[in-house]
């Protein structure tokens, strides 16, 4: 229908790919890990600050390991050495890369046989023999054999270690540093090489000065400090120190500031050397919001909103996030993700905006967003007075105009809801444009004028876009069907006219009841003691034949099927109609029920709802109330065809559907046709299971039988038709 398309909504997957992170923080909602490094996207995203993680880099430090790889293993996944012995993290680690294998250690000879042996990625010297697993691969030795050489070390007070572990020097631009290089000669020959100490070029001013037992003439190379030991050797037990002093240059860079010394380890001069990362980091960091997104709407009656978003950095770490809000400016909870719950202040439109530091002290660009906060509720008002009275129409139904008006402060109103006679609430207005005030109208339907009689109770609320909820108004007024009786008091005048002189007066004396048409209610027996099933029946019901009932008969209350706050049951004759079976609904009603004690019996043949089965299907055996499944206030009904192994939900109706209605497949919003898709036997086991997942919808046991075994479906209440069962 037209109302239908109108107020149908989908349902929105705001994560397709289930990998945790919202489709507004992920660049590719259709792949849960966009990089392919076997980490999810919100791992990656959650983790970053501590980590070091990326979820769109496969290999963050580009090491040869993968993000994922270095998580398992255990190394810092944006360090590329993580012990800093000149190894990267992939050349210690025996992995998988592309169809081969790489990495884990190196061949070394011993008495002319040649040895795999393997470096440890979590110790710099394994051997403690102060050769670096780095130099040690460069010279063919063994990390794990003590080889004498003299101890070469590059020191600095200036160390610092990431949170996720990268360690080295960080500086900003113009920032000083400081840094010693020792060398003390442990090994059994003196040191005649020049020692070198290269600079990176992420230092700029740099300023040496050298002292211990033997100190030659500092040169210079390049970008190298360069000391000659060849005329004046540094003997054994003997020391050498270089103080360095420098500042950050004017760009980004990362590299190793590098000592090396050449020396007979295994009596081939043979390169050591030993490394410290100097970080120089010139580049801003980035900052974002994950919630609220730009333009959102926040409200409902909350409180509290936890404002949250991400921060990187490309060359250290994100120091801190800084929020300015309502609040004034306040740093939040943690870096990548960061998050800061907000007192939310007086309705109206709001910016918001972070801005990140990293550990240099460089400042990323302000990132905004503007958001409204709506915490009033929207007001309603109902155009109808308590105790009004309602007459009946001419058509013999109660049709009855609810209308009034709504208004809302900020986010506008986006639809009023009904509930009648305490039932659920049902849609009766709503408009896409959101309006900030509107005239709204509904129209009630009561099943039938009679059982409509006496007092009903209506209520309605507003809602508006941020999901505030009006107050409930509510009203109670009196459908009155039934015209009263009158009579007059002097029975004389009903025989012999009165004599009265003319021009006198005439008083009159009557009886008016408004309540003298209402029908007689059923008068039940006290269920106790010894009933006679005939003289203590209250109602007698009446089949078309006395036939119909040679296959027994199956009678269940269905709830108040046609919305008229009356109870209605369901009879079912397995045998009528040849063998198809037939089910009739008999509607609850206020009175005028057949009196069995004067032989009257209320006839199934007169009744205005009933279905009929198809060929042989023997129609009626099994019927159960089902609840309200589909949400339209009205209870529904099960049929179960185990002939032909399907199920009929027959859903409750204002109107009449009509008499001997033939189930045989579905019939859009009349009934819904529940088969199985398995071959298995379906049609017997029927039950309502109330509101299990409490979305106010009924919901429903249905069972099967195979050869394999019995399994029961538990079915949701949906608003839409039920399909097959699979």
């Amino acid at each position: 229908t037209l109302t239908g398309l109108w107020q149908w909504s989908a349902l929105t997957n705001h994560d397709q790919d289930g990998d945790g992170l919202l489709a507004s923080q992920d660049s590719n909602d259709n792949n849960w890990d966009r990089d392919g490094d076997g980490l999810s996207d919100a791992f990656e995203f959650e983790l970053q600050a501590s980590l070091g993680t990326n979820p769109d880099d496969f290999d963050s430090d580009d090491d040869g390991l993968s993000d994922g790889q270095e998580y398992r293993l255990g190394t810092t996944i944006n360090d590329p050495d993580s012990d800093d012995d000149g190894l990267l993290d992939g050349e210690e680690f025996f992995h998988q890369e592309g169809t081969s294998f790489t990495g884990g250690g190196w061949m070394v000879t011993i008495n002319s046989q040649d040895y795999w042996v393997f470096a440890n990625p979590f110790s710099s010297d394994g051997d403690n023999d102060g050769l670096l697993d780095g130099s040690e691969a460069s010279n063919g030795t063994s990390p794990r054999a003590y080889n004498d050489a003299p101890r070469l070390n590059l020191t600095t007070a200036d160390f610092q270690a990431s949170p996720t572990g990268a360690a080295g020097i960080f500086i900003a631009p113009g920032d000083a540093m400081s840094a010693q290089l020792s060398l003390v000669n442990t090994g059994p020959t003196a040191v005649s090489e020049t020692l070198s100490l290269c600079l990176p070029t992420g230092l700029t001013g740099a300023s040496v000065s050298a002292s211990g037992d033997v100190v030659p003439t500092t040169q210079t190379n390049g970008s190298c400090y360069q000391w000659d030991f060849s005329s004046n050797n540094l003997a054994t037990g003997q020391s050498f120190t270089a103080n360095l002093t420098a500042s950050g240059a004017a760009n980004t860079n990362a590299d190793n500031l590098v000592a090396s010394l050449p020396y007979p380890v295994t009596g081939v001069t043979e390169l050591m050397t030993t490394t410290l990362p100097i970080i120089n980091d010139a580049t801003s960091p980035d900052v974002f919001f994950s919630a609220p997104a730009d333009g959102e709407l926040i409200g409902g009656g909350v409180s509290y909103y936890v404002v949250g978003g991400g921060a990187s950095d490309a060359d250290s770490w994100v120091d801190n996030v800084k929020l300015t809000s309502t609040d004034g400016t306040q740093t939040a909870s943690g870096t990548s993700p960061w998050a800061y719950t907000w007192a939310l202040p007086a309705d109206g439109y709001y910016t918001l905006s972070a801005q990140a530091t990293d550990a240099v002290g460089n400042q990323s660009a302000a990132a905004s967003v503007q958001v409204a906060v709506d915490n009033t509720p929207p007001t309603i008002n109902l155009a109808i007075n308590n105790g009004d009275a309602i007459p009946a129409t001419d058509n013999g139904r109660i049709e009855i105009t609810l209308n009034g008006s709504a208004s809302d402060n900020l986010s506008g109103l986006t639809r009023v809801q009904a509930s009648v006679n305490g039932r659920p609430w049902q849609t009766i207005w709503s408009d896409a444009a959101n309006p900030l005030s509107a005239n709204w109208s509904g129209t009630w339907t009561l099943s039938t004028a009679a059982s409509s009689q006496g007092e009903h109770s209506v209520r309605v609320r507003a809602f508006d876009l941020a999901h505030n909820l009006s107050a409930i108004v509510e009203r109670t007024f009196i459908v009155d069907v039934h015209a009263p009786t009158d009579e007059m008091t002097n029975r004389a005048y009903l025989s012999e006219p009165p004599s009265t002189p003319a021009n006198q007066p005439l008083t009159l004396y009557g009886v008016a009841n408004d309540g003298g048409r209402i029908p007689l209610p059923a008068t039940p027996a006290d269920l106790v003691g010894t009933l006679n099933s005939i003289a203590d029946a209250t109602i007698w019901l009446q089949p078309d034949s006395i036939a119909e009932n040679d296959n027994g008969v199956t009678i269940s209350w269905i709830g108040d099927f046609n919305g008229d706050r009356l109870a209605d049951f369901a009879v079912g004759f397995p045998a009528a109609a040849a063998g198809a079976g037939k089910v009739v609904i008999v509607n609850g009603q206020a009175g005028d029920w057949a009196i069995p004690r004067l032989g009257d019996a209320e006839s199934l043949a007169d009744g205005r709802i009933s279905f009929v089965g198809t060929a042989g299907a023997g129609l009626g055996s099994v019927i159960t109330r089902a609840g309200d499944v589909n949400g339209d206030g009205l209870d529904d009904l099960l049929i179960g065809d185990p002939t032909n192994d399907r199920v009929f939900l027959i859903h409750g109706r204002t109107d009449d559907p009509g008499v001997d209605r033939l189930l045989d497949g579905p019939n859009g919003a009349q009934w819904s046709e529940i088969v199985v898709n398995t071959g298995a036997s379906l049609g017997s086991l029927l039950s309502s299971a109330g509101d299990i997942n409490g979305d106010g919808l009924a919901d429903m046991l249905i069972g099967e039988t195979s050869s394999s075994g019995s399994t029961v479906y538990l079915l949701l209440g949906q608003t839409n038709n039920l399909e097959a069962l699979t």
